[in-house]
Parts: structure tokens; C-alpha cells; sequence
């Protein structure tokens, strides 16, 4: 079965079969064999019944090493792969040991919103703590996988609504805090800027971690002059033209597209985000953003 013909949601069928997979004692492989295909090591080996799951969820189109995943192989990966990073910096928020305004006390008894939430990681921290906290997600998988990583981990499943950011289903002024790890440069950062200033409450505030430009660029030249393949290169190129566009055009998505998503993204430079969040009526932290590695915490309030 080629990508193209291949389902990218899971039947009822894969659900069940997932569901008691995760709940055995195959679980810890599968999660972190998922994981590390994922993230480049097409030849780790999984065990047995990893394999067998593999190929009978279709998640896979090679039959041996080097793996390549399917479409729905990709998806589910997503979502194995954020569990685990979540259950390496235990099951803290992402940053929230190393940034003082992303310690989970900070948001006991608000309401938050969470936009891009995947299949939930955050969440299911933030709702031992908020009085509300509630996941925007566009892909369906991750919603499908939510219950059932929440039932492996012995919780109550996360609340998800499916939607995108720059269209949010939720009244105005309806949060206290919304947050954006990792997912605010898939979307169109104006319109979601846009958005998020118009669910929060007068004073709420946006936590939003991504990489800046000179980020995206420090962190990828190494990968990019070991690449051996363009797509790489191409995607660093898009990236560059879609952040001048977002910049000195007011575009509003990006400019040019690959196929994937995924490539899609935009990385603004500190001074282009401030620019973001005043015209979304957003007013951001005096002083410089806090940097983290590659990635930067920016942090705004409704105007």
C-alpha cells in the first residue's frame, strides 16, 4: 500500500490493538522504538512484537532497515515521541525547570489553552494544578492517542478540541493563560497572535516557546553541511524567505510550501516577534526574551 492510499487516522481496529500494546509490557519498545525512527535512527532495532505491531498498524512501508514510516506512521510517531521526552524531564512542563515563568505553580487555579497540544504532555501536567487547562489540536491522531497514553499513565484523559489557532472555537476573554510550546511556527503567527489576544482575559498573558531565526540557523548548520540530500537545504531556504516575508511583507502564512507540513514552519527574529505581539494587541516582557538552547520563551500580555 502506497502513503498516498493509506489512511492517516486510526480505525477502530489500530485504536484497540494500540490500546493494548501500550497497556502490556511491549509498551516501553514500541514508545521508544517510535521515538528514535523518528528523530533519524532508521536503523534501531525494535523487538518482536514492535516490529509485528508495526507492520499490521501500518506504520511502516519498509520491511526492514532503514524504516521508513508511512504517513500514519508519522503521526503516531509525533505523539510516542512527545510521551517519552515527557517522561524524560519528568513529566514536567517543557522548560519549566529551567525558566522561572513556566513553573506550573504559576498557573494553579487559571484557565489555560494550550494551542497546538498534540496528544496532550502538558496538559496532563497542568491539569494536576490549573482549574482548567484545554489543548487546541488540528491533527486527529494525536486526540485519538490522548485517552490511551492517559490510561497508560493512570489519569484522567486531557480535554482537546480539535481546531486550529487561527480560527479558536472558544469565547472571548475565555483564558488566563495560553500557551504555544513548539507549534506557533507551523501556523500563521499573526493570525494566531491575533487569536490568542482574543481569548485571553484584559491582562492574561501568552507563553510562547520556539526558536528565533539566528537559532533555527546556529542549530542547523552543522546538519545542514552533513547534508546529503536537498531537502534539508530547501527547507532552510524556504524558512529564510517565508521570515523575511512575515517581516517586511505582513504576510500572513507562510510564502513558500513544501509537501509536508511540517516544513512549513517560520522562525521570526526576536525583534519581528515584538513586532508580532504589539499589532496582535499583545504587549511583550520588557528587556530582552529568555533563550534556552535553540529555542526562545517569549512572553506577552493583553494589551
Amino acid at each position: 500500500m502506497t502513503p498516498s492510499t493509506m489512511t492517516e487516522t486510526l480505525t477502530q481496529l489500530q485504536l484497540d490493538s494500540l490500546s493494548a500494546l501500550l497497556s502490556g509490557p511491549g509498551g516501553d519498545d514500541f514508545i521508544h522504538w517510535l521515538k528514535a525512527v523518528s528523530m533519524g535512527d532508521l536503523d534501531a532495532a525494535p523487538g518482536p512484537e514492535t516490529e509485528r505491531a508495526a507492520r499490521a498498524l501500518v506504520l511502516v512501508e519498509s520491511m526492514v532497515a532503514p524504516w521508513r514510516l508511512t504517513p500514519l506512521g508519522w503521526k503516531v510517531s509525533d505523539s510516542m515521541r512527545e510521551y517519552e521526552l515527557w517522561i524524560e524531564r519528568d513529566r514536567t512542563l517543557h522548560r519549566e525547570r529551567r525558566v522561572g515563568a513556566l513553573a506550573r505553580a504559576n498557573f494553579a487555579g487559571q484557565r489555560i489553552l494550550e494551542i497546538g497540544s498534540g496528544f496532550g504532555s502538558n496538559l496532563l501536567t497542568l491539569q494536576t494544578v490549573a482549574s482548567e487547562a484545554v489543548g487546541l489540536e488540528m491533527e486527529p491522531v494525536a486526540l485519538q492517542l490522548a485517552p490511551l497514553l492517559a490510561r497508560r499513565e493512570g489519569v484522567p484523559a486531557p480535554r482537546i478540541v480539535q481546531g486550529v489557532a487561527e480560527r479558536m472555537p472558544f469565547d472571548d476573554a475565555s483564558f488566563d493563560t495560553v500557551m504555544a510550546f513548539g507549534s506557533l511556527q507551523y501556523m500563521s503567527i499573526p493570525l494566531a497572535l491575533r487569536e490568542a489576544a482574543r481569548v485571553l482575559r484584559p491582562g492574561g498573558r501568552l507563553l510562547a516557546v520556539l526558536s528565533s531565526w539566528r537559532q533555527f540557523v546556529g542549530c542547523s548548520r552543522d546538519r545542514l553541511r552533513r547534508a546529503r540530500r536537498p531537502g534539508p537545504v530547501i527547507d532552510a531556504l524556504c524558512a529564510g524567505v517565508n521570515m523575511l516575508f512575515y517581516q517586511h511583507a505582513n504576510a500572513t502564512g507562510p510564502v513558500l510550501k513544501r509537501r509536508s507540513v511540517m516544513n512549513n514552519f517560520v522562525y521570526p527574529t526576536h525583534s519581528g516577534m515584538r513586532r508580532l505581539l504589539r499589532r496582535a494587541g499583545l504587549r511583550p516582557a520588557e528587556g530582552p526574551f529568555t533563550m534556552i538552547d535553540h529555542e526562545t520563551v517569549y512572553e506577552a500580555n493583553r494589551a
